[in-house]
């Protein structure tokens, strides 16, 4: 009818039909929102917002409850009234119930200089030791443990560098929280394992701690689910999106035969295929 409801918008973004840019918006600002990284928005987390643009001062205390008994009787899509995932959050924008310009200001208060960032760094590094200061940021190479045929996790970039480092075929799935298409991978995915025991195949979860958020970062993923393939230690390939057909076509090249050119570098020399 030339109409697109919202279960139809969700179901399109979910299959990542649509141009990712603004959903990426409305998914970093339900982030900011979400600051225990939970995958839902509590009442004390909005809260916080509301506090925070509007003020806490008396006079806006009625105000801010209203708001809120307003937000979360509309968000109501799960029967849930306590929380707000993912979906309800853009139906709140798309009604104007939420206003985002409200959450982008939010995100930009008080924003960190570099030199506070640096001095953050250095006292966390004082208060916890070289070594933890490490894992926290990522940097730790110790490799996770590996058990052929089975998806294995990773929760940094300096694990999954040295998965990397000692592995010929390594594939990484990134997750999040709140995408249904990956959770309906999963079990492919598992498949997957069992079926290509020469490669290490692993799974982070973008959303499950500051370190993976800037894992993603590093490794310029914004789409979930994704799939980024490496071959010798070298990054060639990559696919967004659950299509089953094309992760295994990534496989099955990988391995059966020879390293092939790195992403991004067609001008490298074609190294011939060597079937096993």
């Amino acid at each position: 009818n030339g109409k697109l409801s919202f279960d139809e918008f969700v179901g399109l973004a979910d299959d990542h039909q649509l141009l990712m840019g603004v959903l990426d918006d409305y998914l970093e600002a339900f982030q900011a929102i979400d600051s225990d990284g939970s995958g839902r928005i509590e009442r004390s987390e909005l809260r916080g917002v509301l506090e925070a643009t509007l003020g806490s001062d008396a006079d806006n205390t009625e105000r801010i409850e209203r708001i809120m008994d307003d937000v979360f009787s509309k968000a109501n899509l799960s029967g849930d009234y306590d929380t707000i995932c993912f979906s309800e959050f853009l139906e709140l924008i798309r009604s104007h119930t939420v206003d985002l310009q409200m959450v982008l200001d939010y995100m930009k208060l008080k924003p960190l200089s570099e030199v506070q960032l640096a001095a953050e760094r250095e006292l966390r590094r004082e208060r916890i030791g070289d070594g933890m200061a490490q894992s926290l940021m990522g940097e730790v190479e110790e490799s996770p443990e590996l058990t052929a045929g089975e998806v294995v996790s990773v929760h940094s970039y300096g694990q999954l560098q040295s998965v990397i480092k000692e592995n010929p075929v390594v594939m990484l799935m990134v997750t999040f929280k709140w995408c249904r298409p990956c959770k309906m991978f999963a079990k492919k995915y598992r498949d997957f394992a069992a079926q290509f025991p020469s490669a290490v195949l692993l799974k982070v979860m973008g959303d499950e701690s500051e370190v993976s958020k800037a894992m993603l970062k590093r490794l310029n993923v914004k789409l979930s689910p994704t799939f980024v393939l490496w071959q010798g230690g070298e990054r060639v390939g990559s696919h967004s999106g659950a299509n089953e057909a094309k992760v295994r076509q990534m496989l099955v090249a990988a391995t059966t035969a020879s390293p092939p050119e790195a992403e991004g570098d067609p001008n490298a020399n074609a190294r011939p295929t060597v079937k096993i």
